[in-house]
C-alpha cells in the first residue's frame, strides 16, 4: 500500500459499514457513464485471480513501453493484504467513449480489496492514445474507524501534467469534486436505505441485451447520418434534440437486436416491421433507410411525414385490437409511446399464427419506455419500449404499496406477456428519461402443439376485463391474406356492433372497453374558453386575494412617472390562496368546464401572469412595486418570473 501513501484528498462520510463503500464503488465500476458523460459504458472483459493478475502485469511491463514497472511492485505488495485476510476481487474493464470518432477505448485493471474495517479500490490504467479518462493510476480507500474516504494518485502523476491541463476530466481536481462527491453520496444513501430496511430492487443494467461496444459505434454512426439533418429540418413544435436523438437511440438498439437474431437464425434477410403509434415517424424512417421493410400507423398525421419521401410508409388509422389486427407479413411489431395500446401488444403478437414454412414473424412494441418482447418458434415477435402509465381496457392496479406506480405497471405488462406465453426479459434503454425500461420475450413458454390451449388462456384473460356481453367476439386466430401486407392501405378501421359476416367478426374488437384516442390533439391552455368566462374567473380570484391581509408592508408607488414627488399611493399586494381554496370559490360546473378544456385552475391563472404569480400549489397577486419600469417595458426581473 506504500504506492498510495501520499493522500491527496480525504473527506468524512456518514456510514457504519464497509459494504456501503463497496456498493458505491461497484456503481462506478459498472456504470461510469452516470458520472463521466463522455463515456458510453463499461464492459467487464474478464475476472482474474491474484496470480493471474501478477502474471498479466508482468506481461504488460515487458510489452508496453508506457506501462510503469512500479505496478509490478505494487501487485507483489498486495500479498501482505491477502495474508491479513483482505479479500481481493480483480477485473479488467474496458471503457467505451460516446464519441468513438474522437476518443479511443481504454482498458483498466480494477482491484477491489475488502476487509472487516477497511476497503480500497485501485484503478490501473493501461496505455491508450486519445483516451478520455485519467492517464494515471488512482485509488479510493475507506477506513471504518475514521469514517473517511481517501483519494490518492500514483507517483508518476507529474509525468502526465501536460496532458492533464488539456483534459479537465483527467485531473485529480475532477476526481475530488465530481467522482469522489458521487461516491460519498452513494455510500450515505446506501447506509440510510439499509438502516431503514428499505426494499432494494435489483438494478437493471442498461442495454444489457446488446453488445455495448457495437451500440456505441452504431449510435455514433446513425447520429452523424441522421441527427443534424433532421434537427435542422424539424417542422414540429416539439423539441427536435430530444425526439431525434431518442429515436436514433431506439433505432440503434432495435438494429442490434435484429442483427443478433439474424446471426442466431443464420439468415441474411433483413427483418420487416410494423410500428403502431409511430408518432413523428422518424423511427420508421431510420429503420426503413437502413434496409428494413416496414410501415408506421398512427391516428394523427404529422407535418414531418411530408419530409421523409415515398419510401417511408406511414398511415393514418385508428388501430383497434381485434382478429383483424395481426400482421402476417411483418417480422416485428413496434409500439413506441403507443400508450393505450401497450398492454395489447403481447396479445396481438400471441394471436399471430404459426406459419407452416418460413422464418418467424416478430412483433415489437416500444411505448412505455419499458418493454421489448420477441417471440420465436415461427411466431411474431414483439418489443415494448418507452412506456407511460396509460391503460384503458385491461385492468391495472398497484398491489404492493412499497412499489412505485411505474414499477407496478412494469410488472403488470410483464404479467400480461407471461400470460400470453412469453418468457419476458427486461432491459434499460439509453434515453434521457427515468422511464426507459424495455421488456423482451424471445421465447415461447409452450410448445407449438399447445397453441390452442394457450389461446384459450388468453381468451379467458380478455373475458375478465370485458364489460359488455351484448354479443360474443370470436377470438380464434385468423390467417390474414394480402390485405395485411406492408403496402399502404386506404381502408379505414371500422368497428361494428353486429356480427353478421365473417369480415365483421374479424373486425370486432377483443374488448368493448377499448377506445382509441381522438385524432385531434386537444390543447391544454384553456384558450377555447370564452373571454367573458376567463375575465369573470380572474376577477373573482383577484378580489378574494385583495380581501386577505398582506403578508408584508405596502410599498409606495408613483402614479405619475414624470412627477415622482406627487400622487403617491399604497400598493395592495393582498394575501395568498391555495388552489384548493380557489376551487371552492366556484360552482362544480365551472370547474368541470375548465377540465373539459383539458386545462385547470393553475393553467388558467398562469395565462394571466401579468396579474398572478402561481408557485407550487398557491397563487398570489404580482407585486408590481418590486419591478423597475422604464419607457421600453419591464426589466429582466419580470421576464424571469413569467
Amino acid at each position: 500500500m506504500e504506492f498510495f501513501d501520499d493522500c491527496m484528498f480525504q473527506q468524512s462520510v456518514k456510514t457504519d459499514s464497509v459494504n456501503d463503500f463497496v456498493h458505491a464503488i461497484t456503481i462506478w465500476i459498472n456504470q461510469p457513464h452516470v458520472v463521466d458523460k463522455r463515456l458510453n459504458c463499461a464492459i467487464v472483459v474478464k475476472s482474474l485471480n491474484y496470480p493471474e493478475c501478477v502474471e498479466h502485469v508482468q506481461y504488460l511491463c515487458k510489452e508496453k513501453k508506457n506501462f510503469s514497472n512500479d505496478w509490478q511492485k505494487y501487485l507483489l505488495s498486495l500479498q501482505d493484504d491477502l495474508n491479513h485476510g483482505i479479500k481481493l476481487q480483480i477485473i479488467i474493464r474496458k471503457l467505451i467513449p460516446k464519441r468513438t470518432d474522437i476518443f479511443s477505448t481504454t482498458s483498466e485493471i480494477v482491484i477491489l480489496g475488502i476487509g472487516n474495517t477497511n476497503a480500497y479500490t485501485t484503478f490501473i490504467i493501461l496505455p491508450s492514445d486519445n483516451s478520455c479518462v485519467p492517464s494515471y493510476g488512482y485509488q479510493f480507500s475507506f477506513q471504518l474507524d475514521a469514517n473517511k474516504y481517501k483519494l490518492a494518485a500514483c507517483s508518476d502523476l507529474q509525468s502526465s501534467s501536460n496532458q492533464l491541463t488539456k483534459k479537465p476530466r483527467q485531473t485529480t481536481d475532477w476526481l475530488k469534486k465530481h467522482l469522489m462527491h458521487k461516491l460519498i453520496t452513494w455510500t450515505e444513501q446506501q447506509c440510510i436505505s439499509r438502516r431503514n430496511n428499505k426494499k432494494q430492487f435489483p438494478v437493471t443494467m442498461s442495454i444489457s441485451l446488446v453488445e455495448k461496444e457495437d451500440y456505441a459505434n452504431l449510435y455514433q454512426k446513425l447520429k452523424l447520418k441522421y441527427g443534424k439533418k433532421w434537427i435542422e429540418a424539424w417542422p414540429e413544435k416539439t423539441d427536435p434534440f430530444k425526439f431525434v436523438y431518442e429515436d436514433i437511440s431506439i433505432a440503434t438498439y432495435i438494429l442490434l437486436l435484429w442483427k443478433a437474431e439474424r446471426e442466431i437464425t443464420g439468415t441474411k434477410k433483413l427483418q420487416s416491421f410494423v410500428d403502431l403509434g409511430c408518432g413523428n415517424g422518424l423511427l420508421v424512417h431510420i429503420l426503413q433507410s437502413e434496409g428494413h421493410l416496414g410501415k408506421g400507423i398512427d391516428i394523427r398525421r404529422r407535418k414531418i411525414w411530408d419530409f421523409y419521401g415515398k419510401d417511408t410508409i406511414l398511415e393514418v388509422k385508428a388501430f383497434i385490437p381485434s382478429n383483424g389486427s395481426v400482421f402476417s407479413e411483418a417480422d416485428w411489431i413496434i409500439g413506441n409511446h403507443c400508450d393505450e395500446l401497450t398492454p395489447w401488444i403481447p396479445v396481438i403478437a400471441a394471436r399471430c399464427y404459426f406459419k407452416p414454412t418460413g422464418r418467424p414473424t416478430d412483433a415489437v412494441t416500444l411505448s412505455f419506455r419499458v418493454a421489448c418482447m420477441i417471440l420465436t418458434e415461427r411466431l411474431q415477435k414483439i418489443a415494448i419500449l418507452t412506456i407511460k402509465i396509460i391503460c384503458y381496457t385491461l385492468t391495472f392496479a398497484r398491489r404492493d404499496a412499497k412499489e412505485s406506480q411505474y414499477r407496478a405497471y412494469l410488472n403488470y405488462i410483464h404479467d400480461i406477456g407471461k400470460t400470453c406465453g412469453f418468457e419476458v426479459e427486461e432491459d434499460r434503454l439509453r434515453l434521457p428519461s427515468t422511464k426507459r425500461i424495455c421488456q423482451i420475450g424471445r421465447k415461447r413458454s409452450y410448445e407449438s402443439s399447445e397453441s390452442e390451449r394457450q389461446d384459450r388462456i388468453i381468451t379467458e384473460m380478455l373475458s375478465k376485463v370485458s364489460s359488455s356481453n351484448r354479443f360474443s367476439v370470436s377470438l380464434e386466430r385468423k390467417h390474414i391474406g394480402d390485405s395485411d401486407s406492408l403496402m399502404p392501405s386506404n381502408e379505414k378501421a371500422v368497428v361494428t356492433t353486429t356480427a353478421t359476416t365473417e369480415t365483421d367478426a374479424e373486425e370486432q374488437p377483443w374488448s368493448q372497453n377499448f377506445k382509441p384516442r381522438e385524432p385531434l390533439e386537444l390543447t391544454s391552455n384553456c384558450k377555447q374558453l370564452s373571454r367573458t368566462f376567463k375575465d369573470e374567473f380572474v376577477l373573482v380570484v383577484a378580489n378574494k386575494l385583495l380581501e386577505l391581509p398582506s403578508k408584508r408592508v405596502f410599498k409606495p408607488i408613483a402614479v405619475d412617472r414624470e412627477n415622482k414627488d406627487d400622487n403617491f399611493q399604497t400598493w395592495n399586494r393582498g394575501g395568498e390562496l391555495t388552489l384548493d381554496t380557489v376551487a371552492s370559490l366556484f360552482e362544480k360546473s365551472v370547474i368541470q368546464q375548465l377540465k373539459n378544456e383539458c386545462g385547470g385552475i393553475k393553467t388558467l391563472l398562469k395565462l394571466f401572469h401579468q396579474v398572478f404569480i402561481v408557485s407550487g400549489n398557491t397563487v398570489r397577486i404580482r407585486d408590481w412595486s418590486s419591478y423597475a419600469i422604464d419607457s421600453k417595458g419591464f426589466s429582466d426581473n419580470f421576464k424571469s418570473t413569467k
